[in-house]
């Protein structure tokens, strides 16, 4: 349920590339956060963020074959 909230958000609206958690914009790992909560800066490289959608792919294709994803 928390996926289709955030997906259907109005003041998300036009705000891609949010890292999202528990119904609200998540913080950078920091000493303000909590040990198992935030995310790495890492993951909101772009280029960080590429690699790893082809990576993903990848990961796919060798599990169901590319004709799966067409």
């Amino acid at each position: 349920m928390r996926l289709v909230s955030a997906k259907t958000a109005p003041e998300l609206e036009a705000r891609g590339g949010l890292v999202l958690e528990d119904c609200a914009e998540a913080l950078p790992v920091g000493p303000e956060t909590h040990p198992w909560s935030g995310y790495d800066a890492s993951v909101a490289d772009s280029e960080t963020a590429r690699a790893l959608w082809e990576h993903s792919v990848e990961l796919i294709h060798e599990l169901v074959g590319k004709e799966a994803l067409g």
